[in-house]
């Protein structure tokens, strides 16, 4: 009677059915969950593994792509630089075959305007503007324009090297504005070399000061000219006699007679 309305740890029957039935169920369940991971799991891994494929393959393929741009380019420029290397050669030695016919011009320069300078110091019977000294004076236009064109192409020396020219223009449009055609040369002598030296090639010849006469031929006019048989009672003419008075001297015949 004592231990009446008590209940024990043991389970009945029917409760011991119905709590394991629950576990059961339970455990279903979980393992059901644990195989629908592992599926997810699987596919990811598949999944993963496709995707990094790809991205290796396209990888790959950019990679090899960008490889062949950098070699094709490489050969391009190599053979840019080999026809500019070329090109820059034959310019070269164009500029050097300019610049030799330009200094081949220094002579004709230099005789021109030592005719010029005889001329203007002939006795007034023979100081006369004929055939000859304009033809002298085209000879002198040309020779500027051909020594001042050149450097101006080479050296761009466009608004210094048109003071020759500029003086050129202005004696053809007022030729009276100028005291005898020797002074207009030595005048476009002055623009020539103020504009040479501008350009960057100034110098004169080999051991003389820039702007100094080359060859003696701007100075002293008693050295480059040689006066010959007088022809004051022979009634000299302006296109006859009178270019026997005065002879230019070439800077050998003058070293000869130094000598």
């Amino acid at each position: 009677m004592a231990m009446a309305g008590l209940r024990t740890a043991k389970y009945q029957l029917p409760e011991w059915h119905r709590r394991n039935a629950g576990v059961c169920c339970e455990a279903l369940r979980a393992g059901e969950r644990a195989e629908r991971g592992r599926a997810e799991a699987a596919q990811l891994v598949k999944h993963a593994a496709a995707s990094a494929q790809r991205a290796q393959q396209r990888s790959k393929a950019t990679l090899g792509q960008r490889l062949q741009d950098v070699h094709f380019w490489r050969m391009e420029l190599q053979k840019e630089i080999m026809e500019l290397d070329a090109e820059t050669k034959l310019l070269a030695a164009q500029k050097l075959r300019l610049e030799r016919a330009l200094d081949a011009t220094e002579v004709p320069y230099a005789v021109v305007v030592d005719n010029l300078d005889c001329r203007e110091r002939r006795q007034p019977p023979d100081l006369v503007i004929d055939e000859v000294e304009r033809q002298l004076l085209k000879r002198l236009h040309t020779q500027i324009l051909g020594r001042v064109q050149p450097r101006q192409h080479f050296q761009g020396g466009a608004g210094e090297a048109g003071v020759g020219a500029a003086a050129l223009a202005d004696q053809q449009r007022h030729p009276r504005r100028v005291r005898g055609p020797a002074r207009a040369a030595r005048r476009h002598r002055r623009g020539l070399q103020r504009a040479l030296q501008g350009a960057g090639r100034g110098q004169a010849a080999p051991g003389a000061a820039p702007g100094a006469d080359p060859e003696g031929y701007w100075g002293g006019g008693s050295q480059h000219c040689k006066p010959e048989k007088s022809h004051q009672g022979e009634g000299s003419s302006p296109e006859g006699g009178s270019h026997q008075a005065l002879r230019p001297i070439l800077p050998a015949q003058r070293r000869a007679l130094q000598g």
